[in-house]
């Protein structure tokens, strides 16, 4: 009965193990998921350009743009979201996102923080 006992706790904590694994791998791709995205969509730019035999300069400053607008879009994201938060909020949410760079800019550190916090919004 000990072997069946043992057997049993191996077999139920394996399958337990395997749920883990498989809800955190679900979890980190669900991240991922626009990463993914950007990526298949800069696979598919490069493939045209080289059937298209564009020029390396020019390849690359395609995909500088490509990046960039990554980017914007990003920008825009975060502002549609801030839209929807009350005001506190964004002053909450705006002195943590930019919160680095004013401590890294020694002429910001005399202001007061509702100063930085607006400036950070007006941004």
């Amino acid at each position: 009965t000990e072997r069946v006992v043992g057997v049993c706790c191996m077999l139920t904590s394996g399958c337990l193990w395997a749920c883990l694994i498989g809800s955190a791998t679900s979890i980190m791709a669900g991240l991922e998921r626009g990463q993914v995205r950007f990526n298949a969509r800069l696979d598919q730019i490069n493939m045209v350009m080289h059937q298209q035999e564009v020029p390396q300069k020019l390849r690359e400053q395609i995909r500088d743009y490509v990046h960039r607008k990554r980017d914007m879009d990003k920008s825009e994201q975060f502002l549609r979201v801030m839209e929807l938060l009350s005001p506190h909020l964004q002053r909450q949410v705006s002195r943590f996102a930019n919160d680095q760079w004013l401590q890294s800019m020694p002429v910001f550190h005399r202001l007061s923080e509702d100063v930085q916090v607006e400036m950070t919004l007006s941004m």
